[in-house]
């Protein structure tokens, strides 16, 4: 193949592990279909040198068909040439480099990148069980369910003791931060007097541990 640059013929060689063709005249690179993104990748760290603008409608030196000249990725200000058949790409002494260059993205940074996206990615898991624990309408139907059972079993009794019951645990997760600071507090004349805050997440779960009893007991009678 020939340089569509300057005619001169195009010396095939190893550019950091990958095989591209390069001109001995004017340093232009031709790369495959596919070839520029991994090369992209390959180079860790380059010095930048000036390049001139890409040269618009040159032939391309695999099929001779007209290459359309484009800006890397769009926004980037790196004029390359693609071929529009055969999908090669050309690029003028020092584009590689300039194109590695508007990336602006290091490995350690691509690695601090996805670090943080995965510890994204677990602080909205998380954020979801606590809005799971603290949803007031989950546990007001779940609260709905044990009064309407009851109320269909016709024993008002029943219903007065259960809404009684349900109290507790309902403020524990309605209210969970705020029953979490309660200090100096005993919940029962034998029961020790709660002398440090809890958080609002662990209130939370012991609202609906106390909240599920019933279901359980339901349960188990039924076995």
């Amino acid at each position: 193949m020939n340089c569509p640059a300057c005619d001169c013929p195009l010396g095939e060689e190893r550019l950091h592990g990958q095989q591209v063709h390069r001109c001995i005249h004017c340093g232009g690179l031709w790369l495959s279909d596919g070839d520029l993104g991994p090369l992209i990748r390959r180079i860790e760290s380059v010095e930048e040198r000036p390049a001139r603008e890409a040269q618009p409608q040159l032939a391309c030196p695999r099929c001779g068909d007209e290459m359309a000249s484009i800006d890397y990725a769009h926004d980037s200000g790196v004029r390359i040439n693609r071929c529009g058949a055969c999908r090669g790409v050309w690029l003028e002494a020092g584009q590689l480099e300039q194109i590695v260059a508007c990336r602006g993205i290091s490995a350690a940074e691509e690695s601090l990148a996805q670090a943080m996206a995965l510890d994204l990615g677990r602080t909205n898991r998380w954020r979801w069980i606590r809005d799971l624990l603290r949803s007031r309408l989950l546990s007001g139907l779940v609260a709905g369910a044990y009064l309407l059972i009851a109320g269909l079993s016709g024993d008002g009794r029943t219903v007065f003791g259960l809404v009684g019951f349900l109290v507790f645990p309902i403020a524990c997760i309605w209210w969970c931060d705020g029953m979490g600071r309660l200090t100096g507090v005993s919940f029962g004349a034998a029961r020790p007097t709660v002398t440090q805050e809890t958080p609002g997440d662990f209130v939370a779960i012991g609202g609906w541990l106390l909240l599920l009893c019933p279901a359980v007991l339901m349960l188990a009678s039924a076995w």
